[in-house]
């Protein structure tokens, strides 16, 4: 398999404990290289705080996995 540099990723990070608020910086620093499209977390000020940095719409913020 050829790597390809140029590829985006795109993802969506449930759980935005420490990991996913990683994994969310990374979407913001690197925006060529992955693309967050949906966050979902139980605690609404954690999903308030990414929704924000990230311009999330509301339709793409969920309070449960399953929802998605």
């Amino acid at each position: 398999m050829e790597a390809n540099e140029n590829r985006q990723i795109t993802g969506i990070i449930v759980g935005c404990g420490n990991r996913g608020q990683n994994y969310a910086e990374y979407a913001h620093y690197l925006p060529k290289s992955f693309r967050l499209i949906a966050i979902a977390d139980p605690r609404s000020v954690v999903r308030k705080k990414l929704q924000k940095i990230y311009s999330l719409e509301d339709k793409y913020v969920y309070d449960d996995w399953r929802q998605l």
